[in-house]
């Protein structure tokens, strides 16, 4: 037992302490000043260094456990030292288990191919082996004669590197590893290829595919042309990335993409470089969508407008649009109604920025049921706040914004500032430069706290609203709304003016309703289910309007009747009238139960024409009402002449 005890300080050491740890090193041995300490570089696995650990003041052996080397730069990373040969050998052993197994996982064909090349080498007899020059032999030859002069097969090794020849000593070498680590072979087998980079040729045009940094790059001669990564596949012009397809789908462009097009033609187009198109997807034929230039938006390419300016189909928005300018059939459509008395453009009298903007305003709050008089009260207050200008501050550096000159209580705080926090305040969206937006605010403000009931002025906002007296109205909205510390009587005048100017006008291109009050919409117009036979798509040339049998039907504007046919006559339309007007547009309606008026009759803007009926193609009850440019078509929405928005 003393014995044995006694081994294991001798032998085993067990007095002395085991440590392990990791050393990040720099190899010297190639510079000039450490030429001395150069035999460090020969520190082998298993040898024994002796360490001073300063920290813990002691000195202990350790051996060489591991180390890191990287061939592409010739230098040492770090080392691994240790007294732990358990350690060492289990490192050892999983290093030669790791390699039995990628042995084992070996293809078929690198098992034939390292058969080929075995039976080759092992096969071959003859040869002869030369080392020159004879007395001071600096390289070695191996040969198919014993003639340098004569000899094709050659095997030359030196410094330089080994390489072989079928055509002599002295080449070309078209196997060959050289001494600067390149390898040269028309083809290479392995099982496992680790490298830093691989630069593959191919297509023989300067074309390379490289592996540089954990990336698969393609060149076309130095340009980078294409890089794929764990993170997607890139498209590069040189250092320029075109687009981008992330592994999370997404992707972005930035130049010109063709996603190809199949055998039948159809495909993706993605277009984002100077040309007409910024943005265009199709299907082979030009029909699909695209964004253009100046904001343009297409659903479909006209073949006989090669610039793609014109909207041909169908387009649906499900959600809010906000539109600064808004052009139906080339006419500026201004205010922000949604429906009722502000649809139509401007009334053709009203021609400078303020006139249109004072009718965008009388549209909108008309809408809402304020009165004529309560908006001229507003409109008089405008003007000399801020011109009726949306995007107007004040003069002379003041801190007021917008139509009503919002200004904040808070010291600092500018009025543009102030109007895009009410907003956010309001939860209202869109522009806030914009007419309809500061409306919006106007209309919240009178709710919460901007508009203040007076002794003098004691009207609730909705009771402001109803005001018929244009002066009353003027003041009151100064004294509740602004509350200046001067009032300002000469905007009365100003109030009575605009109400003078815009009362009794109505929207250019606005048709009358064909039909009476308490209407409902049924279909409008565009694509749909066919209801005459269910399952089918068809294309709704005009809007119906459905109500009880015998409902009286006007004429939408004056015009001479070109077309009163019978059911037999129409095409479908059942009892049917087609009225001209003088824009130069053919108003229909159709499936009447009786018609009133004849062929060649001049009718007036709200005469009736007819009733209500089912006769014809149709399934129940209903007006069908169209807008077109000829008596059979092409057709147009109704909606924009009706001063109807879509839901």
């Amino acid at each position: 037992m003393k014995k044995w005890g006694q081994s294991l300080f001798d032998k085993d050491k067990i007095h002395l302490p085991k440590v392990t740890h990791e050393l990040s090193i720099i190899d010297l041995a190639g510079t000039d000043e450490y030429k001395e300490f150069i035999r460090l570089v020969e520190l082998q696995l298993g040898d024994t260094v002796h360490c001073q650990l300063q920290e813990i003041d002691i000195e202990v052996e350790e051996r060489l456990i591991e180390y890191t080397w990287l061939p592409r730069t010739g230098n040492y990373k770090s080392l691994v030292l240790g007294n732990d040969l358990e350690m060492y050998s289990n490192t050892f052993n999983n290093t030669v288990d790791s390699v039995r197994k990628e042995l084992k996982l070996q293809s078929e064909v690198l098992s034939e191919k390292i058969l080929s090349a075995s039976n080759l080498i092992t096969g071959t007899v003859g040869g002869y082996v030369r080392f020159r020059p004879k007395n001071k032999p600096s390289e070695i030859l191996i040969m198919d004669t014993d003639n340098v002069n004569t000899a094709k097969e050659v095997w030359r090794w030196n410094l330089g590197g080994l390489g072989h020849s079928s055509n002599g000593v002295d080449g070309p070498f078209n196997a060959a590893m050289t001494a600067d680590g390149q390898i040269v072979a028309d083809v290479i087998t392995a099982g496992t290829f680790n490298a830093e980079m691989l630069r593959v040729g191919f297509n023989g045009i300067g074309d390379t595919l490289q592996l540089v940094n954990n990336a698969l790059v393609i060149y076309n001669a130095k340009n980078k042309i294409m890089e794929l990564t764990k993170t997607g596949l890139e498209f590069w012009n040189d250092d320029i990335q075109l687009a981008r397809i992330g592994t999370a789908g997404k992707v972005a462009i930035a130049g010109t993409a063709d996603f190809g097009k199949d055998k039948t033609g159809k495909g993706a187009f993605i277009s984002l470089d100077t040309a007409a198109e910024l943005f265009q997807i199709d299907d082979g034929k030009g029909y699909g969508i695209g964004i253009y230039k100046g904001g343009q938006i297409n659903s479909a390419v006209d073949p006989d407008n090669p610039a793609g300016w014109v909207h041909m189909g169908n387009m649906g928005i499900d959600g809010t649009l906000n539109v600064n300018k808004l052009f139906v059939n080339g006419k500026e459509v201004t205010g922000g109604g949604s429906g009722g008395g502000g649809g139509g453009g401007t009334p053709p009298s009203l021609t400078t920025e303020q006139e249109k903007n004072a009718w965008a305003i009388w549209s909108y709050l008309k809408d809402r049921d304020w009165s004529e008089q309560a908006v001229a009260g507003v409109l008089g207050n405008m003007e000399q706040e801020s011109y009726i200008i949306p995007d107007t501050e004040e003069g002379s550096g003041g801190p007021g914004y917008g139509l009503v000159q919002w200004t904040s209580p808070n010291a600092g705080e500018t009025g543009r500032a102030y109007v895009q926090r009410k907003l956010k305040e309001a939860g209202i969206s869109g522009d806030y430069r914009t007419i309809n937006v500061q409306l919006q605010l106007l209309e919240w403000d009178m709710l919460n706290g901007q508009y203040i009931q007076t002794s003098d002025y004691p009207y609730s906002p909705t009771q402001f609203k109803k005001l018929t007296d244009i002066t009353t109205a003027t003041v009151a909205f100064e004294r509740n709304f602004e509350r200046p510390a001067v009032t300002h009587p000469e905007r009365i005048p100003m109030a009575k003016a605009w109400y003078e100017k815009l009362h009794g006008l109505v929207a250019a291109g606005k048709y009358g309703m064909p039909v009476p009050a308490g209407y409902q919409i049924t279909s409008w117009f565009g694509d749909r289910d066919d209801p005459m036979n269910p399952g089918n798509l068809e294309t709704h040339k005009g809007m119906d309007f459905a109500d009880s049998l015998g409902t009286a039907i006007f004429a939408v504007e004056d015009g001479e009747v070109i077309a009163s046919l019978p059911t037999a006559e129409s095409g479908g339309f059942g009892e049917y009238v087609v009225i001209k007007h003088a824009d130069g547009n053919f108003t229909g309606y159709g499936h009447l139960n009786a018609r009133s008026v004849s062929t060649g009759a001049k009718v007036s803007k709200g005469s009736q024409i007819g009733n209500m009926g089912t006769t014809g193609n149709s399934t129940g009850v209903h007006l069908h009402f169209s807008v077109g440019t000829a008596l059979w078509g092409p057709y147009q929405d109704p909606a924009p002449f009706l001063g109807l928005i879509r839901p």
